[in-house]
């Protein structure tokens, strides 16, 4: 039995609990550990950059994703 501390306090999940939100694409080892497990390296390190920074910081770079995503889907269109 985990016990789970939200902010609406403690709550008592069972393995059969964990393997229902599993099942709807939640990554349980970062719920239960702390820790992705699905990231690599790389995408770690990003997402520990990310959080440090201020929310004027993390639009930046959130609209410089978004940037760089449409470019390249509008230029696979373009190929096609």
């Amino acid at each position: 039995m985990l016990i789970l501390i939200t902010k609406k306090g403690k709550r008592e999940i069972s393995a059969e609990g964990l393997n229902n939100i599993d099942k709807i694409g939640a990554d349980v080892l970062y719920i239960t550990t702390g820790k992705p497990s699905a990231l690599s390296e790389e995408e770690q390190m990003i997402i520990m950059e990310y959080r440090k920074m201020n929310i004027s910081e993390r639009a930046q770079v959130l609209n410089a994703i978004c940037k760089i995503s449409s470019q390249k889907t509008k230029h696979s269109r373009e190929q096609k």
